[in-house]
């Protein structure tokens, strides 16, 4: 499904892969809005100047009846690895 992204606060890096496999990014500032195709590998830092420990919030709007969330298997890894996800 198409996705959008909203940042509520702080500012975010909003990353893809172009068709040449190169990375090419975007820094969103509060109520900017990105949006997403089906099918597109992005990633999403918070970039926030200041306290690291501050909270920043991305809002996320996926359309369609039945959304759910993919990750690259790279993806999956780096979270198992950091012991955020259970290994399969």
């Amino acid at each position: 499904t198409n996705e959008t992204f909203i940042p509520m606060t702080g500012t975010w890096r909003c990353s893809w892969e172009n068709e040449k496999g190169d990375v090419e990014y975007v820094d969103a500032e509060p109520f900017d809005v990105v949006s997403f195709p089906p099918a597109v590998a992005r990633r999403f830092e918070n970039i926030t100047k200041g306290d690291p420990n501050v909270e920043s919030i991305l809002m996320v709007v996926i359309g369609g009846n039945a959304p759910h969330a993919e990750f690259t298997d790279q993806s999956m890894q780096t979270l198992a690895d950091a012991g955020v996800w259970p290994r399969t």
